[in-house]
């Protein structure tokens, strides 16, 4: 019995070394949830002329993902959900129709997560939502 004991010893005295060489940073993730994301673009009440809309907003350390979404005309009274997606990255690019919009972003980890931040914008007409009327037939 003493034998076992002794190796469950060494093996538990073995784990503690190796947690203090990788430190608790390593081991444990930051917690998020009194972190804010910062909105790059569109900004809060923006008129676009273009129908690619590009999502950007500033990086949080220790966040693995974002959970971005898109709603017409706002989360207050949403008409329609356009995008809810998480993604690594801290851009995403959307073609969208002319209208009114809101947008949101919030980190996440393994553990815990951001409140959303948001910001309404809207999409003017283009001219590629302009279609031409047919020439006149001869």
């Amino acid at each position: 019995m003493k034998k076992y004991a002794k190796k469950a010893s060494v093996i538990l005295l073995s784990l503690m070394l190796t947690a203090i060489s990788f430190g608790c940073d390593d081991l444990i993730e930051k917690n998020l949830e009194k972190e804010q994301v910062s909105i790059i673009a569109p900004a809060n009440n923006t008129k676009l002329s273009a129908a690619s809309v590009v999502f950007w907003w500033d990086k949080l350390d220790d966040a693995l993902e974002y959970n971005v979404q898109v709603v017409s005309p706002s989360f207050g009274q949403v008409q329609r959900l356009l995008a809810d997606t998480i993604v690594t990255d801290n851009k995403l690019t959307l073609s969208l129709e002319a209208g009114d919009f809101e947008w949101r972003v919030k980190a996440l980890n393994g553990s815990s997560q951001t409140e959303f931040v948001s910001a309404a914008f809207s999409v003017e007409s283009t001219q590629d939502d302009i279609t031409d009327p047919p020439p006149p037939a001869e």
